[in-house]
């Protein structure tokens, strides 16, 4: 790792870059020796004896490298597509353009206000004089009369439907 930042920050010529190749090539050349068993004196526990005479030794070590080589493609690969996936992010963004920005309206057009105007005024016309018709025609009424009697059972049927249904409603409702 040292040695890929050091190449990136400096010339091929460099005495520091050179001292990290050397030591790099002198432990490969250590590791090497005791995969091999070239060497005579032995490590300590475990490696007094070469890879290549203790088979389950090299079979576990073997695994290893190939989990971690295993490892190492698989982890290249995600990278690789994750920054493939951030480029077409990058690139499937919609842009929006304004074409025209957006200004208040010189006159409304809608609700036309007169139209609304003219058909209130109608309404509440109408609505007033058959309201006073209405008034006028009742407070004429005698209470004696036939009319009356009829206007007053059909008052009384809608009070107790409107009860009734209100009842239900209730009930319902609980």
């Amino acid at each position: 790792m040292e040695l890929g930042i050091v190449e990136n920050v400096s010339t091929p010529d460099n005495f520091y870059l050179a001292g990290i190749k050397r030591e790099i090539a002198e432990f490969r050349r250590q590791l090497a020796e005791i995969e091999t068993g070239k060497r005579g004196k032995g490590y300590g526990a475990g490696f007094a004896v070469p890879f290549a005479n203790l088979p389950a030794v090299a079979a576990e070590y073997a695994r290893r490298l190939r989990d971690y080589r295993v490892q190492e493609e698989i982890y290249a690969l995600l990278i690789q597509q994750y920054e493939q996936a951030k480029i077409l992010e990058a690139r499937d963004t919609p842009t929006i353009t304004v074409l025209d920005y957006a200004r208040i309206p010189e006159r409304r057009s809608f609700p036309k206000r007169r139209i609304i105007v003219f058909s209130a005024f109608l309404l509440s016309l109408f609505g007033g004089v058959l309201l006073a018709f209405g008034l006028e025609y009742r407070r004429n009424l005698s209470q004696e009369s036939f009319i009356y009697q009829e206007w007053k059972k059909i008052k009384n049927a809608a009070k107790d439907d409107l009860a009734l249904m209100h009842k239900i409603f209730r009930r319902r409702n609980a």
